[in-house]
C-alpha cells in the first residue's frame, strides 16, 4: 500500500461497488513478470526486518503471505547480528550503497531508536491483513491466507506486550485508535466466527496492555526525537544529512512560494469565471457526488497518461488501474494507490478512494467532501496514479535487480509522487483550467506544514495542539483534520520524506539540466533515476551524474 491523500483519517464504513476502470495496455512497453528466487544471504537478512511491506510493495505473496515476523527483543537482537553478512547478491556500485544505506537504516532503528519498544505501530503493521483485499491472486487463496494470517495474531501480540515496554502516552492513545479501527474491521468481515473471535481478542488484550501506557499524568516518557534523532532518522535511510535548522528555513520560504503559486492560481480562476469575488473555499465546496468522484478520477487518469506518454515524461506504462471505493480495511486513509507489485503476475492496481461514513452528519460530510472538489481531485490523482505511484510501480516490473524490487525508500517513493504533482503543473497539465494549479499548490502545503510539524515536536519539544495550527495557518486544514496530522508526527516522524523527496529530486534535475543544457532531456531523466527503483535520496547525485555522462558521450 502507497499512503495516500488525506491519510489523517481513519474510518471503517462499509464498501460500496467498484465504480470505474480505467485501463490501456501500451504494445510498446511490457512489465516483465520476474518469478521471485531465493536471495543470497545477506539481502534476506534486511528482509526479515520488512515482510509487510516486501508482501505489499514487493509483492513477494508466496514467500510472505499468511506470516508475522518475530518482533521480540531476542528474535531482533538476534536478527541485528545477521545484518550486513552472508553472501552478496549480484549489485552494481550504486546498488551495493543502496543495500549498505538500508542496513544502517535497520541499526538506527531497531538498535538506537529500539522501535520495536517505543512504537506500537511496528508490531500494527505486522499485523495488518487489508493487502489481503486487492486482486493480485484468486479469492480462495487470499481467503486462506488471511485466515492464516489472522490465526497467528495471537502469538504475535503475545510478542508485542512484552515487548512493549517504553510507549509514550501520545503514541499508546493515537495506536489504540487504529487499534479499534482493526478490531471493528475484523468483525465485520466473513471470516470464521472463531478466527473473528480469537483475532478480536488478540487485539483487545494489547488494547488492553496499551492503555497502561496512556495516561499523560502518569506516564512522563517524552514523545519527542530530540533534535539529532530527528536529523538522523529523516535522513538514515536515504544516506543524506538533513540538518534540522536549514531543513525549518528551506520549509518556511517554501510556504512563502506555495502561497504565491495558490494566490496566483485563485486569481487566474478569478479571471476565468468571471468571479472577482471568488475565495478558496468556494471552490473547495464545489465537489461533484461520491460516485461521480470515481468517474471525475478515471477520467484525470486517461488524460493524464495521454499527457505524460504524448510529451515523453515516461515511456508507455501499460497495466490497468481500477478507481473504486476503498474496502473496510483501507479506509484510514482518504485515498491510496495499491499498486501491481514487481513480483505479481499481471493484475489491476487499486486506486481506492474513501467515501465519507454512513454515519456523518451533513455538515461532516460537507468537510470531506471538500478534499475530493474539482479543484483538489486532479492533483491528488496524478499523484496517485499518473505519474506518480501506479506509473512507479509500472517502471518497478520492468527491473531485474531485487534490491530495486525490494529496498523501497520511502522519501524516494513519496517524493517522487508529490514532484509528479507539480511537474505536471510546470509541463502545461489541465493549463485551461487554473484549479489544477491550486490544488497542487494545496497538496503541497500540506506536505510542508508536515516538515514545520515534525521539527516543532521532535526537535523543538512544541506540543501537537501547536502543530496543528501549523496546519491550520499553512494548509488552511480545519479543527480535527489539523489535529490528527499533528498527531501523526509522534509515530511517523519522517512523514516529512514527501517534501524532502521533492526536494531532492528537483534538486537532481537542476543539476542535470545545468551539466546537458539543451542536451537535457526530461524523460531520459526520469527513466534514470527509476531505473534504480526506489534509489536512496543521497545516491541520486550519483545517480544523475552517471545519466548526465552517458548523455555528454552519446554522439549527438
Amino acid at each position: 500500500m502507497i499512503e495516500g491523500s488525506g491519510d489523517n483519517v481513519r474510518s471503517n464504513i462499509k464498501s460500496g461497488h467498484i465504480s470505474a476502470v480505467c485501463t490501456s495496455i501500451s504494445k510498446s512497453f511490457h512489465a516483465k513478470h520476474v518469478t521471485f528466487k531465493d536471495v543470497t544471504l545477506r539481502l534476506s537478512n534486511v528482509h526479515e526486518f520488512i515482510v509487510p511491506t516486501l508482501r505489499e510493495l514487493a509483492g513477494l505473496h508466496e514467500k510472505y503471505d499468511g506470516k508475522v515476523m518475530d518482533l521480540s527483543d531476542d528474535s531482533v537482537l538476534s536478527m541485528l547480528e545477521n545484518i550486513g553478512t552472508g553472501k552478496d547478491p549480484d549489485m552494481n556500485g550504486i546498488e551495493r550503497s543502496h543495500l549498505q544505506i538500508y542496513e544502517q537504516g535497520i541499526r538506527f532503528e531497531y538498535e538506537e531508536l529500539q522501535v520495536h519498544k517505543t512504537n506500537p505501530f511496528v508490531h500494527l503493521d505486522n499485523l495488518d491483513v487489508s493487502c489481503y483485499d486487492r486482486d493480485y491472486e484468486s479469492a480462495a487463496y487470499r481467503f486462506e491466507m488471511k485466515v492464516k494470517h489472522l490465526e497467528a495474531w495471537r502469538d504475535a501480540v503475545d510478542r508485542a506486550i512484552t515487548t512493549l515496554t517504553d510507549v509514550s502516552a501520545p503514541m499508546a492513545l493515537a495506536a489504540i485508535r487504529t487499534l479499534d479501527n482493526m478490531e471493528n474491521g475484523v468483525l465485520a468481515e466473513e471470516l470464521p466466527q472463531l478466527t473473528k473471535d480469537n483475532a478480536a481478542l488478540a487485539l483487545q488484550r494489547l488494547r488492553k496492555h496499551l492503555e497502561t501506557f496512556s495516561n499523560d499524568s502518569s506516564n512522563t516518557r517524552s514523545a519527542a526525537l530530540g533534535r539529532e534523532h530527528l536529523e538522523r532518522y529523516l535522513g538514515v535511510f536515504d544516506g543524506a544529512n538533513f540538518d534540522v535548522k536549514e531543513t525549518e528555513a528551506w520549509a518556511k520560504q517554501e510556504v512563502d512560494r506555495l502561497h504565491n503559486l495558490l494566490r496566483e492560481g485563485i486569481a487566474k480562476t478569478q479571471r476565468l469565471l468571471k468571479n472577482p469575488t471568488l475565495e478558496l473555499n468556494d471552490l473547495l465546496d464545489d465537489y461533484p457526488s461520491m460516485d461521480e468522484v470515481y468517474n471525475e478520477a478515471s477520467k484525470t487518469i486517461s488524460k493524464a497518461r495521454i499527457f505524460v506518454e504524448g510529451k515523453d515524461i515516461l515511456p508507455p506504462l501499460g497495466g490497468s488501474c481500477i478507481v473504486g471505493p476503498a474496502p473496510p480495511s483501507r479506509r484510514w486513509a482518504m485515498a491510496m494507490m495499491s499498486w501491481n507489485a514487481p513480483y505479481e503476475r499481471p493484475a489491476p492496481a487499486m486506486y481506492y478512494i474513501t467515501p465519507p461514513k454512513e454515519s456523518y452528519s451533513p455538515s461532516e460530510v460537507n468537510e470531506w467532501m471538500r478534499v475530493f472538489s474539482q479543484t483538489t481531485l486532479p492533483a491528488i490523482t496524478v499523484h496517485e496514479v499518473i505519474p506518480g505511484h501506479f506509473a512507479h510501480g509500472q517502471m518497478l516490473r520492468t527491473q531485474n535487480s531485487d534490491i530495486a524490487r525490494t529496498l523501497f525508500s520511502n522519501s524516494f517513493v513519496e517524493g517522487w509522487a508529490h514532484y509528479a504533482e507539480e511537474l505536471m503543473y510546470e509541463e502545461g497539465f489541465m493549463e485551461e483550467d487554473p484549479r489544477f494549479q491550486v490544488g497542487v499548490a494545496l497538496e503541497a502545503l500540506v506536505r510542508v506544514a508536515r516538515v514545520l510539524s515534525t521539527i516543532a515536536q521532535h526537535a523543538n519539544g512544541r506540543s501537537v495542539k501547536y502543530a496543528a495550527t501549523l496546519f491550520e495557518e499553512i494548509a488552511f486544514l480545519r479543527g480535527p483534520a489539523a489535529y490528527l496530522e499533528a498527531e501523526r508526527a509522534l509515530f511517523d516522524p519522517t512523514y516529512a520524506r514527501y517534501s524532502l523527496g521533492k526536494k531532492e529530486i528537483l534538486k537532481a534535475r537542476d543539476y542535470a539540466k545545468s551539466t546537458l543544457g539543451t542536451r537535457f532531456n526530461l524523460g531520459k531523466f526520469h527513466q534514470a533515476l527509476l531505473h534504480y527503483g526506489s534509489p536512496p535520496l543521497g545516491l541520486l547525485t550519483k545517480i544523475t551524474e552517471e545519466y548526465t555522462q552517458s548523455e555528454l558521450f552519446e554522439r549527438p
